[in-house]
Formats: structure tokens, C-alpha cells, sequence
């Protein structure tokens, strides 16, 4: 009775990889910038 339903567990599974790359895409943003602001600097 304890365990979620397997439904559930895969949304959450889904969830925690949407967030993920979330996070991966914010680094990359941030690198881009960065990158950017070396390159207008040269």
C-alpha cells in the first residue's frame, strides 16, 4: 500500500529529468554568455 503507483513513480521520474535539464540548459545559457563577453573583448 506504501509504494505509489507505478503512474506515478514514471511522472515523477519524468519530472525530475525535465528539471534537470532545466538546470543544464541555464549552464549553457550562462556559458554562452560568458563566451560572448570574451569574444566582444578580444
Amino acid at each position: 500500500m506504501l509504494r505509489p503507483p507505478r503512474c506515478l513513480h514514471t511522472i515523477m521520474v519524468e519530472v525530475k529529468d525535465m528539471i534537470d535539464l532545466v538546470e543544464i540548459k541555464q549552464e549553457l545559457e550562462k556559458m554562452a554568455k560568458r563566451l560572448a563577453d570574451i569574444r566582444g573583448s578580444l
